[in-house]
């Protein structure tokens, strides 16, 4: 493999200011795509801001406030299945 360069602070700072800028397009893999560096450091580094984690969640519970009784029933029960693993 190609050997990656360290990341300096000047690329640390810009990661995090594109990632706090728009955070709906910076996304992990993006930001490891341009830096050269693995997913898990620019989730260490640069994670998502606070407002972008909850409109997350608020959209996530929309959409299960949409899905009928069965629906619901099948992923509750899918969930439980796989905490057996």
């Amino acid at each position: 493999p190609a050997e990656r360069k360290p990341l300096t602070a000047e690329l640390k700072h810009a990661m995090v200011k594109l990632r706090n800028e728009d955070p709906a397009h910076w996304t992990v893999s993006r930001l490891a795509k341009k830096f050269d560096v693995p997913s898990q450091v620019v989730l260490m580094l640069a994670p998502s801001p606070k407002w972008r984690r909850e409109e997350i969640q608020r959209q996530a519970d929309q959409e299960w406030e949409k899905l009928g009784y069965k629906k619901r029933l099948i992923r509750i029960n899918r969930l439980r299945r796989r905490l057996l693993w």
